[in-house]
Parts: structure tokens; sequence; C-alpha cells
């Protein structure tokens, strides 16, 4: 083949190329739905992950880049004519060559840095090391086969920090069977906490639990130890001491003082049990409190249309308060 007809074809390619990259590149920014809490049936297209088309997109732009320097050799002896006759200076030359990097490090420089919309995704893409987004899930209980019966079954916690790859490790049975079982897709991710996945495949907790009490034989006995929280229903603290003064200095200075200072270490130790932590939503604080959850977003000024269902972990990491400023925040409330 003759040098212009070279010149042909690498153009041809590059220009289909450039095209394709176009068109992946518009439609992964407009159509294709991003984001963790995003539900992910929206990010396929032509059943391909919007990971995927942006994997498509890598390799063709390595491909383009490779085709691209073919084609400055091909023209190389024209660009140095065609710069000694417009420009008259090597130098020039050079520094239309660094024009990439130098539109890189302006478009670095003018982008905001760690931004907290993006705290969610993690720092450095391609690393190995993975976020820790929940506490690691407690250890399975150890059964003692001497002080318990053998015929019991053995307790396992189970709750929505966990992943299918967290119970097959703590029960023995399969996460693909367990995904299997639920009725979710063959590629759903087994290493994702039941947190996310419920909201993804609108499944409940319970029905896993009931799950591996199926699946074990009745061998294992799935829990919730926070079960009571859920629930909101603290034990009720005991009146004893304003009873007994009553009883050896009058009744009716002992009942009034007794009743007080029970009534008052009633509210505060309800309050101690409603334990309020990260594994809740605003919904169940809302429930377990009874201070509305719209005032709870107005005081700790988070944004109107907050979601109430949301976890307060991942609302915490999202908008930088702690979980003691929603103890606070609901002391305060409970006061007005």
């Amino acid at each position: 083949m003759t040098k212009p007809n070279w010149n042909y074809l690498v153009d041809v390619v590059m220009f289909a190329l450039m095209g394709a990259m176009i068109f992946i590149g518009v439609m992964m920014a407009f159509f294709l739905a991003s984001g963790p809490v995003t539900d992910e049936t929206t990010k396929y297209v032509w059943g391909l992950h919007r990971h995927q088309w942006g994997d498509i997109h890598m390799i063709l732009s390595f491909i383009f880049t490779g085709l691209f320097l073919i084609h400055i050799l091909l023209h190389w002896g024209w660009i140095k004519g065609a710069t000694r006759k417009l420009l008259r200076s090597p130098a020039t030359l050079i520094l239309i060559l660094l024009l990439p990097v130098l539109v890189i490090l302006v478009s670095w420089s003018v982008c905001e840095k760690d931004s907290p919309a993006y705290a969610e995704f993690g720092r450095r893409a391609g690393a190995r090391l993975r976020r820790a987004v929940d506490p690691p899930p407690p250890p399975p209980p150890v059964v003692d086969d001497v002080a318990v019966n053998k015929e019991q079954p053995q307790k396992v916690e189970i709750n929505g920090r966990m992943s299918l790859a967290d119970i097959e490790k703590a029960t023995g049975i399969k996460a693909e069977r367990i995904a299997g079982e639920l009725g979710l897709p063959q590629d759903a991710p087994l290493d994702q906490n039941l947190g996310r996945l419920r909201r993804v495949y609108n499944f409940q907790i319970e029905q896993v639990r009931d799950l591996i009490n199926k699946l074990s034989g009745g061998k294992i006995e799935a829990v919730d130890s926070d079960a009571a929280v859920h629930k909101g229903q603290p034990d009720a603290p005991k009146m004893g001491r304003g009873t007994g003064r009553g009883t050896g200095r009058g009744t009716g200075r002992g009942t009034g003082q007794g009743m007080g200072r029970g009534k008052s270490q009633q509210q505060g130790q309800g309050l101690r049990q409603q334990e309020i932590n990260g594994r809740l939503s605003l919904a169940d604080v809302e429930r377990i409190t009874g201070v509305p959850a719209s005032a709870i977003i107005k005081k700790l000024n988070l944004p109107a249309g907050t979601s109430k269902d949301e976890r307060l972990g991942y609302l915490r990491r999202r908008y930088g308060f702690s979980i003691q400023q929603v103890r606070e925040a609901i002391s305060a409330l409970k006061k007005k």
C-alpha cells in the first residue's frame, strides 16, 4: 500500500473510533444513572452496566491514541515543513505538543478537591483497598455443647449490616443458594450489605432470617439482637427509693417526693435506653422517640428533601453531622 492509502485508512478508523467514543460519553453523561443510592436497574443500557460501557470507552481511547501516534508519524515531514513555514521556530512546535498536558493541569487546578458530594465513591480508583462503609458484623456466638442441649438450635445474628458472604461464613450456607431462594439475579453483589440489597431488590431482612432457619433444617436460629431497639419498648424503671422514704418520714411528703423523683428517673433512664445509633433511620427514630422526623431534619440543618428511610450512618457520612448531635437534637426537641 502506498503512503496516501495508509493515511486514508488510519484517518477513517480514527473517525469511527471518535464517533463511538462521543456516543458512549454522551450516553453515560445524560442517559445512564449514577450514584451509590441509585437503583441499579437504571444503570443498564442494552444489557451492559454503565461501568462496562466505561470499559469499552477506555479501550477505544487506547486504540485511538495508538492510531493518533501513527497519524503523526505519517505526517511528520509535513508537520515540520509547515511549522518552519508558518511559525519559523521549532520551540513553537514543542509548545503545541505540550498543549494536552497544559489543558489537564489547568482543568485540575480549577476543580474542587475532595468534594463531599463524591465521598461515597472512595478514593484512588483502581486500588484494591476497600472502604469500610459499615462496622464489621459481630462474630457468631460460640455454642458450648456442655452447657447447652445439643438439640437446641444455634443462634446466629443476621442484620442489615451483613452481606450474603458474611452470612455464608457465619452459617455455612452458600451465599449463591440464599440469593437464589430470595429471587435475586445472578449478578447481584454477594459482598454488599443486606440493607442496600433490600432497597434495590425489595425484600425484608426477616425473610432472610426465616430462609436461614429453613435451609439449616432448624439447626440455626437467625436472630436480631436490635429487635428491642427497633420496637422502642424500653424497660420501665423502678421507684423504690421514693416509696421507702415516704414510709419512714410521712406518707404525704414521701409519696410526693417518691413520685416526682421516680418520674424524672423514668424519663432520664428511658432516653438512655432508647439507643440512637447509625443503624436506625429517621423514621425509626420518630417511631421510638415520638419526635417528628421533619423536626429532626430541620434541627440538623439537613436538606428539606432528605429521605426519612435512609440510615443515620449514611446521612452522617453525607452531610457531616455526628450521632451525638442527633441525640442532643432529640433531647432539645423533647423539652419543647
